[in-house]
Parts: C-alpha cells; sequence; structure tokens
C-alpha cells in the first residue's frame, strides 16, 4: 500500500508545476530515477525489494524539491552545483550497474571474488581485451549525453516553482522509516557479504600458511641433475573405471590408449575427499608412517630446498575449509597462479581446464631452461556438476545404448573424461619438445561412483570413489633404469598418499626425508596389500571387492 501511495507523489508533484522547463526536470529527474532502479533490481537481482524502492524514490524527490527551492534564492550557485554534482554520481552509479548487468549479469559470488583479486594491470587488460568496444562507446556516449543535456535543462531561468511541502514532509517520513527497514538494499547486503566471506576463507588459509611456515624441519635436499622439466597433472573425481585405457567399454580416452604411457592398474586414493586425499599425497605425511600434515615436509617446499624453481596453476577454489590445506601447499610454489576467483564452500568455475593450457604456455615463455623445473596444474576436471565442466564444449562420444538408459549426468562425466584425454593430450604435446623434458605425472585425487549417483561422499563409501586412474609419461630427462622400473611395478598396489616419495625417486632428489619403500620407481617398493589403505586407514584395500576376483 506504501508503495502506491509513494509512486503517487511523482505525478502529483508533476501536474501542480505551471512552469514547462520545471516539468522538463521532474521528467528528467523521473527519467534518471527509473533507469536508476531498473540497473539496481538487475544487477543485484532484486526485483522484490520495495523497501528499496521506497528509499530511492523519496530520496530522489527531495533532492528534486530542494534543487527547485534553491533556485529561487540568489547566492546558492555553489549549492546548486552540489546537488548537480550528486545526480552526477547518481548517474555514475547507475551507469556502472547498468553496464555491467549487460555484459556481465546480475551480482553473484565470482563476480565479487574476481574483483576483489584483480589487479590493475588485470584490470587494464580486461577493459582493453574485453569491455572496449562500439557497445561501451555507445553507452558511454549515451549516459555523458544524457546527463549534459539534463544538466542544460535544469540550469535554465525559469518562474518560481509551486511546491507542495506535505508531498516534502512525506517523503522525509517514509524516508526515514523505510531506511531502518532490515530488507532495504537487500543486495548491496549481500555483496557486502560476498566481501566479508572473502575476507574470512583468506585469513583461514593465512593461518594455514602461517602454521606451516613456523615449521622448523631439519633437512637436506640436493637434485641430481639440471635442466630439467617435471609437470605433474592433478585430476578431480575422476574414476579409473570410465577411462577406456582401463577397460571402459566406451572410448574415452583415445590419447591415452595410444600414447606411450607408463598405466598403474592398482592405484588408489587414500582417501575420498580432495584436502583429506592431497595433504598426504604432496606431504611427507601417509596412511603407513602417521606423520601429521602440520608436521611434515611438503614435496614444494622440498623441491624449493633443491633449487627447482617452482610453479602452481590452478583451476580449483584458492580458500575455503574445503580446500585450504593444499592451497597451502600450493602458495609454496615460486609461482602461483589460480584463475578460479571463487572462495568459500563452492564446486564453481570460472573457467575450463582447457585455460590452464595457455597460462603453461605463457608459463614456459617466461622460464630459465637451464634451471630445473616442476610445475603442477590442478584441474576441476570431473567434479560434480558434470555438465558444468563441458558446458560449451563440443565433445563427441561414440554412440552407446548405455546412454539411452541412463541419465544425462553419466554422458556428461564420460565426456569430462574425454576433455581430461584431450587436455593431457595438448599439454604433452606443448612440453615434449621441451629441452630437458622428464616426465609427465597424472593422477585423480579420488575416484566417484557415478553409476550409483553417490558422488564421493566417504560416508557411503564405494570402491569406485578411491580407484583411480595414475600415468606417468617420460622424456629424454629421465634414466632409463628408472623407467624400467616403474614398468615392472606398475601392477602391484599403489596409494596416492605415496605420491610424495615417487616424485622424489622419480625426479632424482638427494634428501633425508625419502622412504624408498614408498617410491613405486624404486627397487625397495613394498606396499603388501594386507597394509595397503584407503580412507585414511579405515578401509584395507584387500577387502574391496575389485582386490578379491
Amino acid at each position: 500500500m506504501s508503495i502506491l501511495f509513494i509512486s503517487m507523489l511523482w505525478p502529483l508533484f508533476f501536474f501542480t508545476q505551471k512552469s514547462v522547463v520545471v516539468k522538463r526536470v521532474v521528467i528528467f529527474h523521473l527519467l534518471i530515477f527509473t533507469v536508476g532502479l531498473y540497473s539496481y533490481q538487475r544487477f543485484f537481482d532484486a526485483e522484490t525489494e520495495l523497501t528499496t524502492f521506497t528509499v530511492l524514490s523519496c530520496f530522489w524527490l527531495i533532492t528534486l524539491i530542494s534543487l527547485l527551492e534553491l533556485k529561487k534564492v540568489e547566492r546558492t550557485k555553489v549549492i546548486r552545483w552540489g546537488f548537480y554534482v550528486l545526480v552526477g554520481a547518481f548517474w555514475l552509479v547507475t551507469f556502472g550497474l547498468f553496464f555491467t548487468y549487460k555484459t556481465y549479469g546480475d551480482l553473484d559470488k565470482g563476480f565479487i571474488f574476481a574483483l576483489m583479486q584483480t589487479n590493475p594491470n588485470e584490470s587494464l587488460e580486461y577493459f582493453l581485451d574485453v569491455l572496449w568496444n562500439w557497445q561501451l562507446i555507445g553507452y558511454v556516449s549515451l549516459f555523458i549525453g544524457g546527463f549534459f543535456f539534463y544538466l542544460k535543462v535544469a540550469s535554465r531561468s525559469y518562474r518560481s516553482s509551486q511546491i507542495p511541502y506535505v508531498l516534502l514532509v512525506i517523503s522525509f517520513l517514509f524516508l526515514g522509516i523505510s531506511s531502518q527497514n532490515e530488507s532495504s538494499f537487500g543486495g548491496v547486503k549481500r555483496a557486502y557479504g560476498y566481501v566479508k566471506e572473502y575476507q574470512y576463507e583468506l585469513s583461514q588459509l593465512q593461518k594455514v600458511i602461517s602454521e606451516r611456515q613456523l615449521l622448523n624441519h631439519q633437512y637436506s635436499a640436493v637434485a641430481t641433475s639440471e635442466g630439467k622439466l617435471h609437470i605433474m597433472v592433478i585430476g578431480e573425481s575422476l574414476a579409473k573405471s570410465h577411462l577406456s585405457s582401463y577397460g571402459y567399454h566406451v572410448r574415452t580416452t583415445p590419447w591415452i590408449d595410444a600414447s606411450d604411457k607408463i598405466l598403474f592398474t592398482n592405484a588408489y586414493s587414500n582417501h575420498t575427499h580432495t584436502m583429506e586425499s592431497l595433504s598426504l599425497a604432496l606431504t611427507q605425511s601417509n596412511q603407513y608412517n602417521d606423520l601429521p600434515y602440520y608436521e611434515s615436509v611438503s614435496l614444494i617446499s622440498l623441491l624449493n630446498q633443491a633449487k627447482f624453481q617452482t610453479a602452481w596453476l590452478s583451476n580449483q577454489v584458492s580458500a575455503s575449509e574445503w580446500d585450504n590445506l593444499v592451497s597451502a601447499l600450493a602458495y609454496e610454489s615460486s609461482y602461483v597462479r589460480f584463475i578460479n576467483n571463487n572462495v568459500g564452500k563452492s564446486d564453481r568455475t570460472n573457467k575450463l581446464d582447457k585455460a590452464l593450457i595457455g597460462e603453461l604456455s605463457q608459463y614456459l615463455a617466461t622460464i630459465d631452461k637451464t634451471k630445473n623445473h616442476f610445475i603442477v596444474l590442478h584441474m576441476m576436471g570431473s567434479h560434480i556438476s558434470y555438465c558444468d565442466r563441458v558446458k560449451g564444449e563440443n565433445i563427441e562420444l561414440p554412440e552407446n545404448d548405455f546412454y539411452m538408459t541412463s541419465d544425462k549426468d553419466l554422458r556428461c562425466y564420460d565426456q569430462t573424461v574425454k576433455s581430461t584425454d584431450n587436455f593431457l593430450n595438448k599439454i604433452f604435446n606443448l612440453v615434449k619438445e621441451e629441452k630437458g623434458f622428464a616426465s609427465l605425472t597424472y593422477f585423480s585425487d579420488h575416484g566417484e561412483d557415478v553409476i550409483n549417483g553417490l558422488g564421493h561422499d566417504a560416508k557411503q563409501f564405494t570402491e569406485a570413489m578411491s580407484e583411480i586412474p595414475f600415468l606417468i609419461w617420460t622424456g629424454k630427462g629421465v634414466n632409463n633404469k628408472i623407467r624400467e622400473q616403474l614398468m615392472r611395478n606398475r601392477h602391484k598396489i599403489f596409494t596416492n598418499d605415496l605420491i610424495f616419495d615417487t616424485m622424489i625417486g622419480l625426479i632424482g632428489i638427494e634428501n633425508n626425508v625419502y622412504q624408498p619403500e614408498f617410491d613405486v620407481s624404486s627397487e625397495q617398493y613394498y606396499l603388501p596389500k594386507e597394509i595397503a589403505a584407503t580412507l585414511h586407514n579405515k578401509v584395507l584395500i584387500s577387502r574391496l571387492p575389485g582386490q578379491k576376483k
């Protein structure tokens, strides 16, 4: 009811005016208000914020009445121009909201998080590469032209306006009441909440990083070679049972099938959740030595100690309860680049994994190739929602009756598998000709139970959640004896919490924390079926159905 009453104030004010010029000023103010309200509602997705409409309407009507009253008083030119500046500021904000909505869409966490992480150089590049076009020029011309036309009309002399002061009193009354309502400016409050969430998640990540920096590890690490390039790709939620290279009935991995890879047939994850899995895989801690995460040397810090140039390129979320332990390890790298701007408990991505290929190419162009390099690429891979991982991509799969009797999630999941195959193909082709290329290692953090729709929830654990692909491609930079030993061990049980020792052996780092019995590239590798485990030692591999066949 109050909204209807407030809406009537504008036409009531308009029709009480006798001056044509004043009526034009009223029309322009109403036009600016209407465009501003439209832009606010669209950008903040706040079409139901009736109290916001009331506040803005009353404020804008008070501004108009005050401006007209000041025209009657001499020596108020400076004050009047202050009001013109206020109108201009409102118009500028309106333009910002309007153009952002037209080019990006309505406000979400991704927008705020990207804004919080953007530096001036990135902003300038984005403006010149994406935003600077004829559409922007048209909008700018329209808004600037409209404002100057308003100034021309508003600054004209006119006969004294008729001010029904009761409208002013009503406007102040409703402005005071509505502005106290908690639902007013809900869109702005939501945006502020996103800012606070980002700051909180970042502070939590910083705590983990700080705790790891306090560690006083006594260890040495020396590289046994120079000018080598090692790449490690970490997949996400990829179950080996959906790779044709592991016997899947749909040809999802044509490049892997044909490539000269070392394929490990009995690889398992140490947990079904990313952080739990990778916090062990990338540190000295594993299921069999019981070393705590915060007391364990990380693979990255060890390589840094050995004078490696380390880099981490990721499409994962950088700061959240789900990711902090892994991100803290990432930030130990010499170069860190997260292309996913989201924080918090989110599986959203701004870009597809293929964007990491361009990031890698750019990075490789800057490195000193006489030095040793270790680069991690962390994919979003096959994380649910599967269809989002291949959105906009044309990934063809062979026609199969299996897809006809299942939902679209299965097809989308298999498309993510083929997308990973394409990704690895392009990465390998990019680095294979690099001088000193030594190895490309791929493993998934954990598997996924797609068929039963259980995802990777540890509380509903199934074998598919822990069965993972583990593959290595070697170049001329790897000793033939190591490759031969990898081939001999490729059918042995392996859990991915042993990646730490395996990478040390594969890369060739002399140090005092390495345990060869946990290195699948070593002759001393030893992990009996009776000891091998997953879910952080809660489930023995020997008790899984696949091991009983």
